[in-house]
């Protein structure tokens, strides 16, 4: 069976929320598949305990709800591609492209600017960097590494997180991944978190705040 296809506009939103502002320092959260902006940020702990920098916070495009007990709960999807059967509906580089005009739009381009991704989320992280001028780094939370990805990407500091106990991402194949990285000319780290499997929870938090600190320290 062949597949033919025509393309049409959809008027899908991008949602987001903000946090207060903190001097000039933003913070992009990227969520992870079927996940949710306010699910990250609880998870994080950031709505009851401010984090010392503005955080920016969006819903994914393009919904994937899950159905439960309770009816749908509301889940999105940055992209969507299965490159192991050479399917891609959605490429990450069309939505890095409309995360960063939405970062544009709101006049925070010229703000130093981390990345936070989790799991789908930091792989569509360098698509978002390489359209803003302004980014002083990513941090990947159990998440791969895309070469081709960082290739067109101004070098930057790259810090990956990785649970030893990670059931969904490989951790060696997320450590080669960022190791290739580093070899174009990127800066950073991979830390391996023992025992921590694929998620995001409080107990995370106070290393990805770290994370993101030292980012934004180490502005040239």
């Amino acid at each position: 069976m062949k597949w033919q296809a025509k393309t049409y506009n959809f008027p899908l939103q991008l949602r987001y929320v903000m946090g207060e502002s903190k001097a000039d320092r933003l913070v992009v959260l990227l969520h992870g598949y079927q996940d949710n902006a306010h699910s990250t940020l609880k998870r994080l702990g950031w709505l009851d305990s401010p984090p010392p920098f503005q955080w920016l916070a969006l819903n994914a495009p393009f919904p994937v709800p899950i159905w439960n007990a309770d009816g749908f709960k509301e889940a999105y999807s940055w992209y969507f591609r299965d490159q192991s059967r050479g399917l891609s509906l959605v490429e990450p580089s069309l939505t890095g492209e409309a995360v960063a005009g939405l970062i544009k739009d709101l006049g925070f381009s010229s703000r130093p600017i981390v990345i936070f991704g989790f799991s789908q989320g930091g792989y569509l992280a360098p698509h978002v960097a390489k359209h803003l001028p302004n980014i002083n780094g990513i941090v990947g939370l159990g998440c791969g590494y895309n070469h081709d990805a960082y290739v067109d990407l101004k070098p930057t500091r790259v810090r990956g997180l990785h649970g030893t106990s990670d059931e969904r991402i490989d951790l060696e194949k997320a450590r080669c991944e960022h190791s290739a990285v580093l070899a174009l000319g990127f800066k950073g780290s991979f830390l391996e978190i023992p025992n921590f499997t694929h998620k995001l929870d409080l107990s995370i938090e106070p290393t990805v705040r770290e994370s993101i600190e030292k980012s934004f320290e180490e502005i040239n």
